[in-house]
């Protein structure tokens, strides 16, 4: 089984028509699209694939369709040649964004040659079958009549998104009528229903990491180590600009200065304030020693 699958290899349905057939989709993302994509070739077999909006992410990892070489090029606009009968023949990929004009100096370059230029020219016009025209759509028109060139004109709408139906905001009720209010109250109870399990399981889950870190010296997988047993060479004592490193006199040094910081404070008895307080506490000094009662932990 394992060399039947070692030699197993997807081959696309063969064509019997010599006619070239072109596959034009604007993909809006290639990355979420490829299992569309891989349908579309079965079904109709294309000699070429013209693929627009693919996105960014697919430059980082270019996906693989068996039996077609990709030729990937970034930009909005690109254009190549494929070698037809009696002469070659000049092919075109256009994405125009909404309220843009279409790319015409690209255009220009193609004249008195034959060319197709496909892609997504976000252009609407009564000569098509809009409702309406817009300025890209408007200025196609034009450029159609100025150079002679010819229109593709599809039979049907290629945009099936609410976006290219309508160029207004429309309130969705038009198109989508309200539950019942049966079905609104069964929706919010189911919920919060699931709010409430939800919330009863991320609790369950707490609780039980909660234990299991109490529970021998698991506690050590969650925290790192705060001290190390590291510590930085001394190389001796600073004392008035001066560096001291014999160990007797930095020892001496340091009993000195410690000596001083904890022996009892000497009182300024010109200092009115200190006197007062110093008064206090002696009378506090000759109170007898009364037992307090224990505090417990908890308070």
């Amino acid at each position: 089984m394992s060399d039947l699958f070692k030699k197993w290899r997807k081959i696309r349905p063969s064509i019997s028509e010599q006619n070239l057939l072109f596959l034009l989709y604007n993909v809006n993302s290639l990355n979420n699209h490829i299992a569309d994509i891989d349908v579309l070739v079965n079904n109709h077999s294309p000699q070429i694939c013209i693929l627009t909006e693919i996105g960014k992410a697919v430059m980082k990892r270019i996906p693989h369709f068996p039996d077609y070489n990709t030729i990937l090029q970034e930009g909005t606009n690109a254009f190549g040649e494929i070698e037809t009968i009696p002469e070659p023949t000049s092919v075109g990929a256009v994405y125009v964004p909404p309220d843009s004009t279409p790319p015409f100096q690209f255009f220009t370059k193609c004249s008195n040659k034959p060319f197709y230029i496909f892609g997504d020219f976000n252009a609407k016009h009564t000569d098509w079958g809009c409702e309406g025209n817009n300025g890209s759509g408007n200025q196609i028109v034009s450029w159609l009549e100025l150079t002679g060139n010819e229109m593709i004109i599809p039979d049907k709408p290629t945009s099936r998104s609410l976006w290219g139906r309508c160029s207004t905001y429309e309130s969705a009720r038009q198109y989508r009528p309200p539950w019942p209010s049966h079905l609104v109250a069964l929706a919010r109870e189911v919920k919060a229903l699931f709010i409430d399990k939800r919330s009863q399981l991320t609790q369950q889950k707490y609780e039980s990491k909660r234990k299991w870190i109490l529970k021998d010296q698991n506690i050590w997988n969650f925290v790192r180590p705060t001290f190390h047993s590291f510590s930085p060479p001394f190389r001796g004592l600073t004392v008035n600009s001066v560096i001291m490193k014999n160990p007797k006199d930095i020892v001496d040094t340091l009993a000195n200065h410690y000596e001083r910081h904890f022996a009892e404070p000497t009182p300024d008895m010109n200092n009115v304030i200190q006197q007062k307080y110093i008064s206090i506490y002696d009378k506090i000094a000759l109170l007898s020693n009364i037992p307090l009662d224990p505090i417990p932990i908890n308070e």
